[in-house]
């Protein structure tokens, strides 16, 4: 082969290379999704953890981590009938599990803002979605499909 015809081969194997490495790639242990349906939903037995960072106003959602499953048992953290916030967990079944909590940091003088939380829901079943609303679910901070939540 000529030195300029091989110069063009190996420059065609390079295009090549570059559009075949430029494509997403699907992973073959996520399941392949049909356009318009919900995401899978993710199998949790034990609790999710959810943390994040909302501004002193309370009012900006500044930062949320990824949401964790873990295995093990615990009470739902924190463990109170009202608050500013909810986590809204809705399973693959329909049925909803909520936890309040208000996201309040202080100081060593006694003077709180809104800021930094964590939430630890106990949960059982394939999830389907995560919401972080006001109480009064007039306002949606956040909404985790089922099949983000990491495990382990």
């Amino acid at each position: 082969m000529a030195p300029r015809r091989r110069k063009l081969v190996f420059i065609g194997l390079l295009v090549a290379l570059g559009v075949a490495c430029s494509r997403p790639t699907q992973d073959r242990n996520t399941p392949q999704q049909a356009e318009g349906t919900p995401p899978p939903a993710r199998v949790c037995r034990g609790v999710l953890v959810i943390d994040g960072i909302f501004d002193a106003t309370g009012t900006t959602l500044l930062r949320l981590d990824p949401v964790h499953c873990y295995a093990r048992h615990s009470g739902p953290a924190p463990n109170q009938t009202q608050g500013t916030y909810v986590v809204e967990t809705t399973y693959a079944d329909g049925n909803r599990a909520e936890l309040f909590f208000d996201a309040l940091v202080a100081d060593d003088a006694g003077h709180t803002q809104h800021g930094f939380f964590e939430v630890v829901q106990p949960v059982d079943g394939a999830i389907a979605q995560i919401r972080i609303t006001t109480s009064d679910r007039r306002r949606v901070f956040a909404h985790i499909a089922g099949a983000a939540v990491i495990m382990g």
